[in-house]
């Protein structure tokens, strides 16, 4: 028996969603990404924001994302990527660990 796509990625157990079984896959696979601190990246990044009072749009604008893309990223809706991680390295001098 051979899976489809959308088989492949679904999980029975998870409700229907908006986004389909993709978007299930990608949230599932951040957030089983933690660090040190036993957080997922994406929560250590929106810690670390609020911690410094730097707002969604302040930070969009200095990394070149959208106000939209960070909120997607700290809301575990969008995987964390080795760009985003690096711009904010250059950018705020600060590095996060998803081990």
């Amino acid at each position: 028996m051979f899976l489809t796509f959308a088989q492949f990625f679904s999980d029975p157990t998870d409700p229907p969603q908006k986004g389909g079984p993709v978007s299930r896959a990608i949230r599932k696979t951040t957030a089983k990404d933690k660090g040190s601190k036993g957080k997922a990246i994406n929560e250590q990044i929106s810690d670390w924001r609020l911690g410094k009072s730097i707002g969604q749009v302040d930070l969009a604008k200095k990394l070149g994302y959208s106000q939209t893309t960070i909120s997607k990223i700290e809301r575990g809706k969008i995987p964390v990527t080795e760009n985003f991680l690096s711009r904010l390295k250059a950018t705020y001098g600060i590095t996060f660990s998803a081990s």
